[in-house]
């Protein structure tokens, strides 16, 4: 006679028990019950952790673009005005001295703010976030 599936385990052939009756652990539907439960939590816990996951590095994407844009809007911007007005001084140096000064005063104000903004962006960069 060829065994028979039956709950979880399987008769064997001539004494008519399965394996599992065989070893105490009697197979009911209260333990299908409990396994598949048992199933459908660890599946759940997995995509759960996978949803986690994504969005860890959803907001650490988030948070790079954040940076980039402020660094970009910002810091870089100030870096080319600064290369034009140098420019504009170089060309000054000869023709109008009073105006270079007053350039190169600007130019020293605009480094003294952008070099804030830098270090602001990079305390933002430093601080430990929970």
């Amino acid at each position: 006679m060829p065994n028979k599936q039956r709950g979880r385990g399987s008769e064997r052939p001539g004494d008519g028990k399965t394996a599992h009756q065989e070893t105490g652990s009697p197979s009911s539907s209260s333990d299908v019950a409990a396994a598949q439960a048992l199933t459908t939590v660890v599946g759940l816990l997995l995509h759960f952790e996978q949803l986690h996951r994504t969005s860890h590095e959803l907001a650490l994407q988030e948070e790079r673009n954040r940076i980039s844009r402020e660094i970009h809007d910002g810091i870089s911007q100030s870096l080319a005005l600064l290369i034009l007005k140098m420019e504009i001084i170089s060309r000054l140096a000869d023709s109008d001295p009073v105006r270079m000064k007053v350039e190169l005063r600007n130019v020293m104000s605009i480094l003294e703010l952008t070099v804030q903004e830098l270090r602001r962006t990079l305390a933002q960069l430093l601080v430990t976030r929970p």
